[in-house]
This record gives structure tokens, C-alpha cells and sequence, in this order.
């Protein structure tokens, strides 16, 4: 079952040493999670597999007043097992309970 819980003192380490394959690359999860801490408004979150971290995602409300899904990562060991796509409908379910905003965009 995915579950997505803070990125914390605890699992931090595990958050940045996640990879994915060699064509996949962007910024990485140590840089994400620098800019969540000079932006409050970014909510990184690890992404996991029962107890086993899978990957990493964050959103937030953006000044425009709408969500937004930043960050969506899932390390290569675990693509292609349909992790991604339940880790964003978890992340869809969060955003939800905002009665406010009916936008999501990535």
C-alpha cells in the first residue's frame, strides 16, 4: 500500500540517495528539498511502500492561489510497478480535502 509521509530527520538521508535512470534526470531531491525549506509554500513528501521508501513527490498552493505537483520521483529499482500512479492518486485524495481549489496542475 503507498502511503506518502514527511520527509524528516529520520528518512532524509534515504530521500536523497534515491535515483532514477540515467535519461530521467532533473533536479535533484536534495536541491527539492532545499527550495521547500526557502519556500514554505512546497511540501515534499517521501513516497512509500508499506515501509519501504519508493520515492519522493512535492506540491503546494503556488502565489497564484492553485496547486501544483512539483516533484514527482520514483527510484529506478521500483518503475514500472505502478508506484508513480498511486502515489499521485494518494497526492490527488490529499489535495482533495481543499474544498477551496478544484485545479491540480504539474
Amino acid at each position: 500500500m503507498i502511503t506518502l509521509r514527511e520527509v524528516n530527520r529520520e528518512n532524509f538521508g534515504d530521500v536523497i540517495d534515491l535515483s532514477v535512470a540515467e535519461g530521467q534526470k532533473a533536479w535533484s531531491n536534495l536541491f527539492v528539498i532545499a527550495m521547500a525549506k526557502i519556500q514554505p509554500e512546497l511540501i515534499p513528501l517521501a513516497i512509500y511502500n508499506g515501509d519501504v521508501l519508493v520515492g519522493f513527490t512535492m506540491y503546494c498552493i503556488d502565489i497564484s492561489d492553485e496547486y501544483w505537483i512539483y516533484h514527482l520521483m520514483i527510484d529506478r529499482k521500483f518503475q514500472r510497478m505502478g508506484y508513480g500512479e498511486a502515489a499521485v492518486k494518494c497526492l490527488i485524495s490529499i489535495i482533495k480535502q481543499d474544498k477551496e481549489h478544484d485545479k491540480i496542475y504539474i
